[in-house]
C-alpha cells in the first residue's frame, strides 16, 4: 500500500517496491491506497481515526511521485503516460502571453493587462481551477509542492517530462516574483471571484 500522512512539516521519502512510500513520522491523519488484485484499479481506505482533510496538501507531491513510477507495475494500461499528461493541465491554466512552444494550441494569450489598474505588472501565473481568477496563496503552495517533487523525483523522470515540469514551475515563479516586487506590498489576488463565477467564458474573452 501507499501510505500518506497528511500533516506537515517533515516528509521523508523512502523507496519501497513496487512503488515509493511517503511517510511523515508524526501522529497524523493517514490514508492507504491499495491495488485491487487482478485489476488496474485502486481503492482508497482511511485508517482508523484518520481524516481526508489534509489531502490537498500532498496532491502535487503525489502527482510527481506517481509520474516517476514505471508503467509496467500498473497493468496493461499506460498509467505513466496518463499521469505525465497531468503536467499538461498546467499549460491549459496559463495566464499571460503564451510561449511559442505552448503545447495546447487552443489556448491563446489572456490577462495581458493584469495589474494595470494599480499601475503594476501582474501578467502571468495560473488561473485557479475552473475560473479565471489568480489566487496567490494556492498558486504559491502548488508551486512549492511541484518544485519539491522535482527535487525528490526529478532524477527518475524522463528528460522531456522533467523539462515540462520545470517549465510549469518557472511559469509560476516568474509571476510570484512580480507580486512581491514592490516595497511594503504583496499582491495576493487578481480578479473578482464573485463576478467571475457568475460568468462562464474563456480567459481569452475576458
Amino acid at each position: 500500500s501507499l501510505s500518506l500522512s497528511l500533516v506537515p512539516p517533515t516528509i521523508n521519502i523512502t523507496p519501497h517496491k513496487p512503488h515509493r512510500t511517503c511517510i511523515i513520522p508524526q501522529q497524523a491523519n493517514t490514508i492507504c491506497l491499495h491495488p485491487i488484485q487482478g485489476t488496474t484499479r485502486w481503492t482508497a481506505r482511511p485508517l482508523v481515526g484518520s481524516s481526508m482533510a489534509g489531502l490537498p496538501r500532498v496532491s502535487s507531491l503525489v502527482l510527481l511521485l506517481l509520474l516517476a513510477a514505471r508503467p509496467s507495475t500498473c497493468g496493461r494500461h499506460d498509467y505513466h503516460d496518463a499521469l505525465s499528461k497531468c503536467i499538461l493541465f498546467f499549460e491549459g491554466q496559463r495566464s499571460g502571453q503564451l510561449p511559442a512552444d505552448q503545447r495546447l494550441a487552443w489556448r491563446a494569450d489572456s490577462g495581458l493587462s493584469d495589474g494595470s489598474p494599480a499601475g503594476v505588472d501582474l501578467v502571468g501565473g495560473y488561473y485557479d481551477a475552473g475560473d479565471n481568477v489568480k489566487f496567490g496563496f494556492p498558486m504559491a503552495f502548488t508551486t512549492t509542492m511541484l518544485a519539491w517533487s522535482v527535487v525528490e523525483f526529478g532524477g527518475r523522470m524522463p528528460p522531456e517530462q522533467l523539462r515540462d515540469a520545470l517549465a510549469a514551475i518557472r511559469w509560476a515563479t516568474d509571476y510570484l516574483l512580480k507580486v512581491i516586487a514592490h516595497p511594503n506590498k504583496l499582491y495576493v489576488q487578481v480578479g473578482d471571484p464573485l463576478g467571475d463565477h457568475s460568468c462562464w467564458e474563456r480567459p481569452e474573452d475576458m
